[in-house]
C-alpha cells in the first residue's frame, strides 16, 4: 500500500516502512510544537493564540509531520452504528471540556478524535449507559496526555461531571481500556491543529477588501472568532470527517472570509500555506458552507449586517 501526503510545493510518495519508520520520531516532535510545548497558555483567548509568532518553529517540517499523522484515520465513509449518539456526545464533551473542566480547545478536539477511534473499532458498541463514561474518560486521557498536572482537575470533578453515575475505579478502568484500545497511540492530529498552524501565520492580507472596503483594524478580531465558530462546526458534524483535516481546516479559512465580507475568498498566498490549490478545496468549503446554511438557516442572509460574531455554535 502507498500513502500519499501531500505537503508545501512537493508531492510524496511513502512506503508502509517509510511511513512507520519516520511517524514515532516525527510525532514525538509534533506534539512538542503542536501542544506541550506551545507558547500559549490556558488563559490566552483563541485570536491571542492563533496570534503567537512561529519564527523559532520548523515550520514545513512540523507541517510535513502533521500531514503524515492524518493518514491515520478511522475510515469516516462508513456510517458506523455509534453515529446516532455522536452529536449528542460531541455536543456534551465540547460543554463539559472547556466550560467545566477548563481544558483547551485543542484538548477537547484530541478527545473527540480518541472516542471516534474506539467507536469506529469493530467491537461491540458499549452499553447505552456506558457511552458517558467512555466520552467523559477520553476527556480525561486527553487532559493526561496532553496537558501538564496543572491542568488535569482532580478525579472528583470527574466524578460530578459524571452525575456522580460512575465510581472512581470505573473511570480509571475505563481510562485504562481506552489506552489499549488505542494501542497506546494517542498522537492525535484534528482540523483545529492545522487551522491553529494556518492561522499563526499569514491569512489575512493588506490588499484584502472587507465588504468592497479596505480591511479594518477589527477585521483580524472577527476573523478569529468566526474561525473557531466554523471549527467547531466542523467537529460536530460526521459527515464532513471524510475529508483531511488539513482541508477542513483550509475550508474553514475560506469560510471565515465568506462570513465576514472578505475578497477575494481564495489567494495564492493561502495556497502557499496550505499546499492547496482553490480547486482542491472547494468541495469541501462547499460542503461546510451548505451544512452551515442548513443548520442556521434565515440567519446567514443578514451575516454581513451583524455587528458582532460567534464565539462558539451555540451562540449563533
Amino acid at each position: 500500500m502507498e500513502w500519499e501526503a501531500q505537503c508545501l510545493e512537493c508531492d510524496e510518495v511513502l512506503d508502509d516502512d517509510d511511513f512507520m519508520s519516520t511517524q514515532e520520531s516525527e510525532t514525538s516532535e509534533m506534539l512538542g510544537l503542536l501542544v506541550s510545548d506551545a507558547p500559549w497558555t490556558v488563559e490566552l483567548s483563541f485570536e491571542e493564540q492563533t496570534m503567537v509568532a512561529l519564527e523559532d518553529r520548523d515550520v514545513d517540517a512540523v507541517y510535513r509531520a502533521m500531514l503524515r499523522q492524518e493518514l491515520l484515520r478511522p475510515d469516516f465513509s462508513k456510517q458506523y452504528e455509534y453515529l446516532k449518539y455522536r452529536r449528542v456526545l460531541v455536543d456534551w464533551m465540547a460543554e463539559v471540556g472547556e466550560t467545566h473542566l477548563r481544558m483547551r480547545k485543542e484538548y477537547v478536539h484530541a478527545a473527540v478524535g480518541y472516542l471516534e477511534k474506539v467507536l469506529a473499532r469493530d467491537a461491540p458498541l458499549p452499553r447505552k449507559d456506558r457511552f458517558q463514561l467512555l466520552a467523559l474518560s477520553c476527556l480525561r486521557v486527553a487532559l493526561k496526555f496532553l496537558g501538564t498536572d496543572e491542568e488535569l482537575p482532580p478525579m472528583a470533578e470527574f466524578w460530578e461531571m459524571g452525575n456522580r453515575m460512575y465510581s472512581h475505579e470505573e473511570i480509571s478502568d475505563a481510562e485504562a481500556d481506552i489506552f489499549q484500545k488505542l494501542g497506546w497511540n494517542l498522537t492525535m492530529v484534528t482540523p483545529l491543529h492545522f487551522l491553529q498552524h494556518y492561522m499563526g501565520q499569514t491569512v489575512l492580507f493588506a490588499d484584502d477588501q472587507l465588504l468592497g472596503s479596505e480591511l479594518v483594524d477589527e477585521a483580524h478580531g472577527y476573523y478569529c472568532k468566526y474561525a473557531e465558530f466554523f471549527v467547531d462546526l466542523v467537529l460536530q458534524e460526521y459527515s464532513l470527517q471524510v475529508y483531511r483535516p488539513s482541508v477542513l481546516a483550509a475550508s474553514v479559512l475560506v469560510a471565515s472570509r465568506k462570513a465576514l465580507g472578505v475578497t477575494p475568498l481564495w489567494r495564492d498566498e493561502l495556497s502557499v500555506l496550505t499546499g492547496y490549490d482553490e480547486k482542491q478545496v472547494a468541495p469541501c468549503f462547499q460542503a461546510l458552507w451548505e451544512h452551515f446554511e442548513a443548520t442556521f438557516g434565515p440567519r446567514n442572509k443578514n451575516i454581513y449586517e451583524r455587528d458582532d460574531s460567534p464565539s462558539g455554535v451555540t451562540e449563533f
